[in-house]
């Protein structure tokens, strides 16, 4: 996020290297594997079609989730929300849950 607050997540951006792995750019310029649950080892998914599409996915979380907020930010500001009452819930409860304060 950009609006200076610390966050639990690796922020972005994230990206996927050629082996399967959820990188980010370290301060030196190298990319490192970003903390993941589960037991990870390097390359051991490679080759694994649907592995590598919830990595790309899980990569671009932190810029989905940022967009989203500032969509809704501007729904919030709009009559937008009163138009799409059940997509801009969807849109709260989807932040929510991406920021551990949902369930």
């Amino acid at each position: 996020m950009s609006d200076g607050k610390h966050t639990a997540y690796t922020p972005g951006p994230l990206a996927v290297n050629e082996r399967g792995s959820i990188c980010r750019e370290n301060k030196n310029g190298y990319q490192e594997p970003v903390k993941l649950v589960g037991a990870w080892i390097e390359g051991a998914w490679e080759g694994d079609e649907e592995a590598l599409a919830n990595a790309t996915l899980y990569a671009a979380a932190p810029e989905l989730l940022e967009a989203l907020q500032a969509l809704s930010a501007v729904a919030e500001m709009t009559t937008f929300s009163d138009q799409y009452p059940s997509e801009c819930e969807m849109a709260r409860s989807a932040i929510l849950r991406a920021t551990g304060e949902g369930a």
